[in-house]
């Protein structure tokens, strides 16, 4: 038999606000978790900001976007 990997992804909109943890602002509509890989895109109306430890699969950062990591807080990729 076959093995099939299913992949989980996300893109930031930034469409609701800057807080990671809103759900409104990723594409599938809820908050990435360690097995998706996001990506984040220039030119959207708010910039990521992780306010909590959280963790993800892989995160792109397309060129001339950014984030950022609350003070205290962790982000771990886990690269499965």
């Amino acid at each position: 038999s076959s093995t099939v990997a299913l992949k989980f992804a996300s893109n930031w909109t930034g469409a609701v606000s800057s807080a990671w943890e809103t759900p409104g602002n990723w594409s599938c509509g809820a908050v990435p978790d360690a097995n998706t890989d996001i990506y984040v895109s220039a030119g959207k109306p708010n910039t990521p900001l992780l306010n909590s430890t959280r963790s993800v699969r892989s995160i792109h950062l397309q060129n001339g976007s950014s984030m950022t990591v609350a003070n205290g807080q962790h982000l771990t990729v886990t690269g499965r």
